[in-house]
């Protein structure tokens, strides 16, 4: 049984810093017929939130998955892919269920490739453009789930839209792709904070008003932009009459 909440779009609850200069090139991206968005960024640099945002603001269906250790095993992988996918159309995938659940250890490699070929083909058939973000992809490590993975790449269909965030730069072709321009990059230089998009996240996002002009600029420049310490500072500082130092 597949876990549900693993197709869950991650939540964004209150008010959200808008971010115009990234929304732009996803947009853009999406406009181009782009296949491949890849946002990568360590923990706490708002990819998914950045993302997920976005999807909201869009008309072209999509599908997310949060991806697990557990999901180095192919199977599972799979298994997982494809019911992200059946978000999008319940016919994707549905005749490779079983395929995959019950391929034999000897010929799984074999099975498995021949799985995603046919997905890849469903894939191309459908009738309009869709966009599939697959979440943490730095805890994929294992290389049979990573040649899927560059697979479904490399052979992608003009319909499918991937999108993989990952909090490190991942084990496959990127190189190759950008000479390609195949795809876009979303990296942690364009995730940091402005200092405008600081200003706005404290001031209206956590409601605090007693910061000047100069504290949120030591703030930004001592944080380097990094969303996490922008928030753990600036709650520090609703306490403190200076701002806070915070973590490097």
């Amino acid at each position: 049984m597949l876990l549900a909440t693993k197709f869950h779009r991650p939540l964004t609850v209150g008010r959200l810093t808008k971010r115009p200069r990234l929304d732009m090139r996803l947009d853009e991206s999406l406009a181009a017929g782009c296949p491949l968005v890849l946002v990568t960024a360590p923990a706490g640099f708002g990819k998914s939130t950045l993302v997920s945002a976005w999807l909201q603001r869009q008309t072209t269906p999509s599908a997310w998955l949060s991806l697990d250790s557990g999901d180095n095993d192919p199977g599972q992988f799979l298994s997982y892919l494809v019911g992200a996918l059946q978000i999008i159309n319940s016919a994707l995938g549905a005749s490779q269920a079983s395929r995959i659940q019950t391929a034999g250890v000897a010929d799984s490699e074999a099975v498995y490739a021949d799985v995603l070929k046919i997905l890849v083909n469903e894939i191309a058939a459908q009738p309009a453009p869709f966009i599939l973000v697959l979440d943490d992809c730095h805890l994929l490590k294992t290389q049979p789930v990573l040649w899927l993975l560059n697979f479904l790449v490399e052979r992608q269909p003009t319909q499918l839209r991937l999108m993989l965030l990952s909090r490190e730069n991942l084990p496959l072709p990127v190189s190759r792709w950008r000479v390609r321009r195949q795809l876009v990059e979303i990296r942690q230089a364009d995730l940091q904070f402005s200092l405008a998009e600081a200003e706005d996240f404290l001031r209206e996002g956590m409601g605090i008003r007693q910061l000047t002009e100069r504290d949120i600029l030591i703030l930004e420049q001592r944080t380097e932009g990094w969303i996490a310490n922008v928030k753990i500072g600036g709650a520090a500082a609703v306490n403190q009459p200076q701002p806070p130092s915070v973590p490097r």
